[in-house]
């Protein structure tokens, strides 16, 4: 998930009700707001009422600042087994099957058994570059490139996960629990979901 958002607010439109609604169903409960051409708290505050929004720093209109605060953020670091969702994968000459992912919990490290989800084959961590750059491991929120063993990119699809054996579950049924917007004005309905 994403850490931290950087909204900017230059108009009030159909664009931000948007990202407002996007950002409250994401749940991206830290970020800022900077205002631009004269607009004020007080304009945006019946849109925000009532979501993650309304807890959000207030930064001038000044780069800098923005930075340092960005800066000073520190994401929550979560702990327990590996788990990095596959965004892309593709095959290098000489090296095998490399995958892209952030890494959503727990730190990967070289020689790492992984199974990759919702397959139940095993890989194994060749190696772990973190923006070209070789490393031994990837801690929570790095976006990592790694090299597998024992597995062929064909065999691997988007949204695949890959953890540790016996760390997640697969199924074919999902029980779900929703949270309407405050802005959806329809009754829920089967086929709106």
């Amino acid at each position: 998930m994403i850490d931290y958002a950087i909204l900017k607010i230059s108009a009030i439109d159909k664009t931000l009700a948007e990202t407002i609604v996007a950002i409250d169903a994401f749940g991206i409960v830290n970020g800022c707001m900077i205002f631009d051409n004269y607009i004020t708290i007080d304009q945006v505050k019946p849109y925000i009422s009532g979501t993650v929004l309304e807890k959000y720093e207030i930064i001038e209109n000044d780069m800098i600042k923005l930075r340092e605060r960005v800066f000073e953020f520190e994401p929550e670091r979560k702990g327990g087994a590996v788990k990095i969702p596959i965004d892309h994968h593709f095959n290098v000459k000489g090296v095998g099957t490399v995958i892209l992912g952030t890494v959503k919990r727990g730190v990967v490290k070289k020689h790492d058994e992984l199974m990759v989800y919702p397959t139940s084959k095993k890989s194994q961590v060749r190696s772990i570059q973190i923006h070209d750059k070789d490393y031994d491991e990837g801690e929570t929120g790095a976006r990592v490139g790694l090299a597998l063993k024992n597995i062929d990119s064909g065999g691997l699809d988007r949204g695949f996960v890959l953890a540790p054996e016996g760390t997640l579950n697969t199924g074919d049924e999902l029980k779900l629990k929703l949270k309407l917007s405050k802005y959806w004005k329809e009754p829920l309905a089967v086929d709106k979901l």
